[in-house]
């Protein structure tokens, strides 16, 4: 399977106003296809359905997306890009060396943390989630795709913000990478695993509550 890109991070969401028209159909497949999968499951899902939902012909799809494997990969690599503008300033992706360095490390982990557990909780995101690990024997590169540019862009931009805090003298962690890869364990905890399999997403007051307890036991180590 090709290489795909996410439209989201090729256009960047600054462009979303000046899409050009093939951009725009790229978006509207796009969602097209999220809606089909998250309704029929990948196996079921065919690119005739996904012509239909979003008002294009078939031939339109396959110009844009090779395969239905294509297609998806590029849905879970919009999913990696499309909130991190909540965190970052994509204006500036230079990717690893983004969380803000205006406030104390308490606030920047708390703010990263909170938006970090509400896209993890999405209930639309654990279905994509779950449609991805059970295509994984068969595909992948789809989950490798995903895990590079989610889980370790995640953890180098954590990393880079560990080793400004050791410079600061606001942390002093031996290991920066090994400090950012323990943070997002216990942000994600059992409960994360929990709604993997079907159980309930915390509220918004649960994530609050949690993302404060491991913030704060985080820095005092």
């Amino acid at each position: 399977m090709a290489k795909v890109e996410c439209p989201m991070m090729a256009f960047g969401t600054n462009a979303l106003k000046t899409l050009t028209r093939s951009e725009e159909k790229q978006l509207q497949i796009i969602n097209a296809a999220k809606k089909v999968f998250l309704e029929k499951g990948f196996d079921i899902a065919s690119m005739d359905m996904i012509a239909a939902e979003a008002g294009v012909s078939k031939r339109t799809v396959y110009s844009h997306y090779q395969s239905k494997e294509n297609l998806f990969a590029s849905i879970m690599n919009d999913l990696c890009t499309s909130k991190r503008g909540d965190i970052i300033d994509e204006t500036e992706m230079d990717a690893c060396d983004l969380l803000p360095k205006d406030k104390s490390a308490e606030e920047t982990l708390t703010i990263f943390g909170n938006t970090f557990l509400t896209y993890i909780y999405d209930p639309e995101v654990l279905a994509m989630l779950r449609i991805m690990i059970g295509q994984a024997d068969k595909f992948p590169e789809i989950g490798e795709s995903f895990y590079n540019q989610g889980p370790v862009m995640t953890q180098n931009m954590l990393t880079a913000y560990f080793e400004h805090t050791n410079g600061t003298g606001e942390t002093k962690f031996k290991d920066t990478c090994i400090a950012a890869k323990s943070f997002i364990s216990s942000l994600l905890g059992p409960t994360h695993l929990q709604c993997m399999f079907g159980g309930k997403s915390p509220s918004e007051e649960e994530i609050s509550t949690h993302v404060d307890k491991v913030t704060s036991l985080f820095l005092s180590f």
